[in-house]
């Protein structure tokens, strides 16, 4: 869910949907209502948006990528745009998909919240990777935590990680891990 630097640009749902159009890469066939498809590198894509209701707490660690002003803009916000889509066989096209239909739905985003994920993106990054013909590293489609369980006194951690779920697998978790292993 991308956040508007403006927060009254995503108000008019219909006003945020009047914003999809054909690019050299994608080609929609329906942009009047839901769901939505479009066309990207020879496949069909149906997608739906919404608006999403924001809060975050300024001590999540995630927000560290923000500059000062994007994490004041975060802060205020109270809504969001998502959009909701099955990813195809290509995974990191879909992402890449994804990432392009936010931009153009919010494309003064101060930031972008990969829920799935559980990671942000400031606003210039989804800028730059929108405008990519070449989708991002996996790197960014999913992140593993670390969980030190320091009360029991060993230096066990839990594993996991999050962004899995939209490729159609489960979330992995290694329960246990130490030092040594």
């Amino acid at each position: 869910s991308p956040i508007p630097a403006d927060p009254d640009s995503i108000v008019n749902l219909e006003e945020v949907h009047g914003r999809l159009h054909d690019t050299d890469e994608l080609r929609f066939g329906q942009t009047g209502q839901a769901p939505f498809t479009v066309t990207f590198k020879g496949e069909e894509f149906q997608f739906d948006t919404a608006e999403v209701d924001f809060s975050v707490d300024e001590d999540d660690p995630t927000l560290e990528v923000l500059s000062e002003s994007e994490l004041q803009t975060v802060l205020r916000a109270k809504n969001a745009v998502g959009v909701e889509m099955l990813y195809a066989d290509n995974n990191m096209d879909s992402y890449h998909l994804q990432v392009k239909l936010l931009n153009m739905l919010v494309p003064d985003a101060a930031a972008l919240f990969d829920t799935n994920g559980y990671r942000v993106h400031s606003g210039r990054w989804m800028r730059m990777t929108a405008g990519s013909k070449v989708a991002p590293s996996p790197d960014y489609m999913y992140v593993i935590h670390a969980v030190n369980d320091n009360e029991k006194g060993t230096d066990s951690v839990w594993l996991h990680t999050h962004g899995l779920t939209r490729c159609g697998t489960i979330e992995l978790g290694i329960l246990g891990a130490e030092s040594d292993n």
